[in-house]
């Protein structure tokens, strides 16, 4: 439950104007204070929340967290996600950006990046297909990782704005983290700059926070996690999460001078 419930508060308005100027056709939602889905405003998005789009597998018509604007929208969106769950894909994505931001241990910097282009009506015409491509590997998540973060590598030389302009190692980790639960594949952990800061301060030195993630310090920091999580018989996503917590706190105690 603890998984589940690990919330974030987003600004939806700031979100969703920021997709609406840059044509993206999806509209992120979340939960108002009585567990309402609101599209506007200070929401809460939970875990849960997230894996519950994800399972969806691609229906902009059932899942409760995307709305497309307008028919002419609606219709390209469902069109797109037929063929590669390209709009659904693009919606969890965004989702991870938005709950990566706005948690409360995290605080990730709040940025936007536009991850698909603009046709000439100004809809969005093309989802990454690294986004495809990485979602149809989830089951090794080595590779799905590096296709994320190496995607004219291992999809060959794609068209203009098919690339993933300024996906980072945490938005990709929890985009995969994701799909790795609701399409019950071997478990992604999100790699944060806390969690492998935390991992140091307990004593073990495979790479530094300040280093690119490679897929092999990826692969590496899988398996620390999951290798952690058996001997304590619990969930890697628990594990992860204790080390992120552990860092803020540390953080905190220093801002407060208690620490010495």
């Amino acid at each position: 439950m603890a998984l589940y419930e690990d919330a974030a508060t987003v600004d939806l308005d700031w979100w969703n104007l920021k997709l609406w100027e840059h044509g993206v056709p999806v509209t992120l939602l979340g939960r108002g204070p009585d567990g309402e889905i609101i599209d506007t405003g200070i929401a809460e998005i939970s875990r849960l929340d997230i894996f519950t789009h994800a399972r969806f597998n691609g229906d902009v018509d059932d899942s409760p967290f995307v709305w497309a604007q307008g028919p002419a929208t609606m219709e390209r969106a469902r069109n797109a996600e037929r063929s590669n769950d390209a709009g659904h894909l693009l919606t969890l994505l965004y989702l991870c950006a938005a709950w990566s931001s706005g948690h409360p241990h995290r605080r990730n910097r709040r940025v936007f990046h536009r991850y698909s282009e603009h046709s000439g009506e100004g809809l969005c015409a093309e989802v990454p297909s690294a986004l495809a491509a990485s979602a149809s590997f989830i089951e090794d998540r080595d590779l799905a990782f590096a296709v994320l973060q190496h995607p004219d590598t291992w999809l060959g030389r794609l068209e203009d704005g098919q690339n993933v302009p300024g996906l980072g190692p945490v938005v990709s980790t929890h985009f995969l983290a994701a799909l790795s639960v609701a399409r019950r594949a071997p478990r992604v952990v999100p790699v944060e700059p806390a969690a492998i800061n935390m991992l140091i301060r307990c004593g073990w030195h495979e790479f530094d926070a300040s280093e690119s993630l490679t897929t092999r310090n990826f692969s590496v920091f899988q398996e620390t996690i999951h290798d952690w999580a058996k001997e304590a018989r619990t969930a890697p996503e628990l594990v992860e999460m204790w080390l992120v917590k552990s860092w803020h706190e540390l953080g905190s105690l220093d801002r407060r001078g208690v620490r010495s």
